[in-house]
């Protein structure tokens, strides 16, 4: 396997990850076909654990292919820093949308309280494990093949975002509305490609999962509490939204590659 892995790594992630998405979404249906049991704390700490579970192999699999190609994992300070500025829009929009929760929060005391711990845990392992699939395990063997030119980081930042997205389309599986989720998978690409370039230029998985989670907290809460936007806020989350694959594009082409002068490693993916 590890000749495979060091030969065909791009092939081997792929085939991976879907096994995987797969098997995850099998064991879901199989515990909660309809998804009730997200809309309450027991169902959450159960969708968490199993994330946490189904994040071992993830873990495991992205550390061989790291391993069989020259890289491992650290932990950067640096690079944290670097994929927190990276992901700067989606910190301006969470400060943006935390003031409304903030402000609405003595009206929804009782529902904050009883969901947002177990929400905190599932969107937390959910951070963990989209990021350690998505930017980790699917992302980083394409970024160790073809990140040497602008093009092929731009072209790995933009698939992986794509696809991403598109895999938010399973929804409609589950009896969500077709409008709303081809809607929901446009952002989920919009917020796949802002990760992957975010990735791309700290080279640090960490500051993914971080904000990832932290965004799906502040807007799940928000969403939760049905908040009233006023027309300025609004428009300010729209611009941050739109800022966002401009900035990661803008980062994917300045950012170096994970491979220079054909063997020497630079950038070491961190944690």
């Amino acid at each position: 396997m590890k000749e495979i892995v060091r030969k065909y790594p791009v092939t081997f992630s792929v085939i991976a990850v879907f096994v995987i998405l797969i098997t995850r979404l099998g064991v879901q249906y199989i515990v909660d076909p309809f998804g009730v049991s997200q809309l309450n704390p027991n169902g959450l700490l159960l969708s968490g654990s199993l994330n946490i579970i189904f994040t071992l192999p993830i873990m495991i699999m992205l550390s061989l292919v790291l391993g069989e190609n020259g890289f491992k994992f650290t932990f950067s300070i640096k690079g944290f820093k670097s994929g927190m500025y990276a992901l700067l829009p989606f910190l301006l929009a969470i400060f943006v949308i935390a003031l409304g929760i903030l402000i609405a929060f003595e009206m929804n005391r009782e529902f904050l309280l009883s969901v947002l711990p177990a929400l905190v845990f599932f969107e937390f392992t959910i951070g963990i494990a989209e990021e350690s699939l998505f930017r980790g395990l699917f992302l980083v063997p394409m970024l160790i093949r073809w990140s040497g030119s602008e093009r092929g980081r731009l072209g790995c930042v933009l698939v992986s975002g794509t696809v991403f997205g598109a895999l938010h389309m399973v929804n409609i599986v589950i009896g969500a509305d077709v409008s709303a989720t081809l809607a929901s998978s446009l952002a989920a690409s919009v917020v796949g490609v802002a990760f992957a370039a975010a990735l791309l230029r700290s080279k640090n998985l960490l500051s993914c999962i971080v904000i990832h989670a932290i965004w799906n907290i502040t807007v799940k809460s928000a969403n939760a509490l049905t908040l009233y936007t006023p027309p300025l806020i609004s428009s300010i989350l729209d611009l941050l939204m739109l800022a966002m694959p401009i900035f990661a594009v803008n980062l994917a082409l300045r950012s170096k590659p994970f491979v220079k002068d054909g063997n020497t490693r630079s950038g070491r993916p961190t944690m």
